[in-house]
Parts: C-alpha cells; structure tokens; sequence
C-alpha cells in the first residue's frame, strides 16, 4: 500500500461505464463523468467493466468520442453475456462461480475474470483504493475480493436502493436470502460508503439495517462545463420543455402534466410555438397520452443521442423537466439534475416537497411542485415561468453547480481518502 499522495492509483468496478453512440445508461454516464473529472485531477484510474453482449443479437461496439476520449486507454472491457443462464456452459460457470465465492447475483459469471484481470493490474502497480459503483449491486463484488486479497480501502458507492428495497409505489422484486446476507457482506466489509443523496444514504442504511454513519458520505454527481451551443434559430414566442430520458408513466403521473401542458398551451394560444421535448426514443403509449390530451403535435422525440447531443438538445430549452413518483419522501437525486444544471437553465421538478431535489432546488434556480399536484394547478405554474421566461425573470440553475462542482467532488473523495489512510496508520503526504 502507498502512501496517499497528491495522485493516488484507483481501481474503479463499474459494470455500466463504456460509452455508446447513442447513450442509454444513466449510470455509465455518471461513472464516465466521476472518472474522467478524476483523471482531470491528475488522478492515476482504471476501470473495469462490462461489456454487454446479448446473445443472438450483434455487439454493440463502446463509442470513444469526445469527451470520453481521455478515458479510453483506461477503461478494460469484459464480455458480459446476457443471458448467459440460458446456455449450458453459462449455467455452469453460475453454478461454479456461485459455490466458490458464495454468493447467487447478477454478474457472478464473470466475477472470476474481474478479480483475475484486477490482481494483474495491481501486481503490475499496486492501487491506493478501490471504489464500485452500483447500479448494478454486482459491482460491489469484485471489490469486495479484491479489497479482501490486497488490503486495499474500498469504498462502495450506491445510486439508488436494492432492487428489493424500492420505496412504494415503484413495484419490489422478491429478495433472497443470498442477497440480503451479500447487502450485510457489503456494508460490513466496505472501508467507505458513498450515496448521491443524504437521504437516500439513510435509506440504505434502515434496510441494511447496520450502523454505517461514522463511514458514509454524500458525493452528489458530478457537473462538469462543457462549451455547448444548441445551434437552433429560435423563434421569439417559441417555448420548449425538455425531459432527458425515458417517462415511465406507469408509475409517474405523466397523464397529469400531458393534461396541465395542453391546458396552458390552449391558454396561451401556443399550439404551433409550445413543445414538451422527450430525449429519448419514441413511446408510443406517451403519445397515446398525448393524443389523449390533443397535443400529440407538441410532442418531440429526439431519439437516442450522443452525451454531447443530449446536451445541445437541453442547451436549446427554457426550461428543463424532472418527473419524480409521488413518494412519502424523494430519497432520490437524479442524475439528469447535475446535466440540467451545466446549461443553466431553469429546472421544473414535479417532485416531493420532503426530498433530495427539492433540498437542493431550494436554492434557487429552481422550481418544485408535488408530483400529486392537479392539472390546473400545474398549468398554472407552466403559465408562470412561460411569463418569467419571456421577461428574462427566471432564475439560472448555474448558481448551483458549485454543489455538483469537480472542485468539490475531489474535494469529498480527498477527505475520504485521508481518513482511510489514517485509519490504516499511513502517512498522509
């Protein structure tokens, strides 16, 4: 083990990292960002993940386009086959891989290989500290072990809640016994625990149901600047919403809001001039909706776009839009909030007033509305910022990128950091 330095060597297991043409993963994407703001640092990362490949269908190749770029000689790939438990051999090596490491979970198929590939890197230069990132859970395996064999401090980030755990009305999968003893596992043998949001850290915490406070930390994700122009003629009254990802309407009141644009649009005469962008691909049950309320025309989707994409297409918005379930409390911080904030823009969050987004939005550059809220209600607020927008009177949400800011998400990880060392009886240069 080295002693810290102002670069330490990180090994970072995150089987959602690589970078697609068309990004889908929002957990790829706030690995790739975490990972390259350290390497911005002059930080020493690798990583290692997965490449999926779903059988019978072609693979997918990683997309190394700016500004993922730098990140490319540092990432290693391993084939992950979905659907693996569908084939003999794939069975078997389940099989095999769940009674030597004793654990049933998602990616134990390939745990060996992670470990393997993991020690050779170390044994070539040894790492300072090794962090996982879940989603997936299975990201916590690896470390696990390899914390185990090399003594390295691990830290074990969690973006949302086990599958199992999700808070009502999100529909729970049925928990085993194996996992509940891999989440007690985790939480005992973990040197740090990382969470996007304090409340979803207390969350965690409560079904885990260990004492993890004196080694937890909130490290939001990450908002980087980026040099970004939409490159669209706007006309004057033109008014643009947009929601980055997919609008889960079986659990989001989506209806409502569909309901409560229609309302303001037909308010402000804005039939031809009013859009609710999706950057996304095509729902046909969202415009089913939509045409339900009568704006199926005011529905743009943008399809599957590049990160720098996705970004010109927010760029080009007035305001920008979150969509949370009705939850008794939003333990949740999406990570569109920090892709939102590096465009400025106003954010509409239909979100609890008792939760992660609306702890931040209270800052301003925001505005927050209980996701129960009726249509009326919500068009008339729609009709409010359309008026503040037009008059320049909106609050920017730049003034809270330095809570997402990479100054201070090094900063977070260097206090970590410190405290491992020091609690390792290591020299802090």
């Amino acid at each position: 083990m080295n002693n810290i330095s102002i670069r330490p060597r990180i090994l970072m297991f995150a089987p959602r990292f690589r970078p697609l043409a068309k990004e889908i993963s929002a957990e790829a994407l706030v690995n790739r960002k975490l990972a390259l703001v350290m390497l911005n640092a002059g930080w020493d990362i690798d990583i290692i993940t997965w490449n999926v490949q779903n059988i019978g269908k072609p693979v997918v190749e990683s997309s190394w386009d700016e500004p993922w770029i730098p990140l490319k000689n540092h990432t290693h790939e391993l084939p992950y086959k979905n659907g693996m438990s569908r084939t003999l051999n794939g069975i078997a090596k389940i099989a095999f891989n769940s009674v030597r490491y004793g654990f049933i979970l998602k990616g134990i198929g390939i745990l060996d290989k992670e470990i393997a590939l993991a020690l050779k890197l170390h044994n070539k230069e040894p790492y300072d500290f090794v962090i996982s990132r879940a989603n997936p859970e299975s990201a916590h395996l690896p470390a696990l072990f390899f914390s185990r064999k090399t003594g390295a401090p691990w830290i074990a980030n969690w973006n949302d809640p086990a599958p199992s755990y999700f808070p009502e009305p999100y529909i729970k999968e049925k928990q085993s016994f194996f996992h509940k003893l891999f989440l007690k596992r985790v939480s005992l043998a973990a040197d740090y625990h990382t969470f996007p949001s304090d409340r979803l850290g207390k969350y965690i915490a409560a079904y885990i149901d260990e004492d993890i406070s004196d080694k937890s930390l909130t490290v939001p994700h990450v908002a980087m600047k980026f040099d970004i122009k939409s490159g669209q003629t706007r006309d004057k009254r033109s008014f643009i919403i947009s929601y980055a990802g997919y609008l889960d309407h079986k659990i989001r009141k989506i209806d409502t809001f569909l309901k409560a644009f229609s309302i303001f649009i037909k308010k402000y005469n804005l039939s031809d001039c009013a859009k609710l962008r999706i950057i996304c691909d095509n729902d046909a049950k969202l415009l089913e909706l939509a045409q339900n309320s009568g704006i199926a025309g005011n529905i743009e989707f943008t399809g599957q776009l590049s990160y720098i994409d996705s970004l010109k297409a927010m760029s080009g918005s007035d305001i920008l839009l979150i969509i949370e379930a009705q939850l008794k409390e939003g333990i949740f911080l999406p990570s569109k909030l920090s892709d939102y904030v590096q465009t400025g823009h106003h954010i509409l969050a239909l979100s609890p007033k008792t939760g992660a987004v609306n702890d931040v939005l209270s800052n301003g550059g925001g505005t927050v509305v209980d996701p129960g809220a009726s249509a009326d209600e919500i068009a008339s607020l729609l009709g409010e910022l359309y008026e503040g927008s037009k008059a320049g009177r909106l609050s920017s949400s730049e003034r809270l990128f330095e809570y997402f800011c990479p100054d201070k998400i090094i900063s977070l990880y260097e206090s970590i950091f410190v405290k491992l060392q020091k609690k390792r009886g290591l020299n802090v240069i």
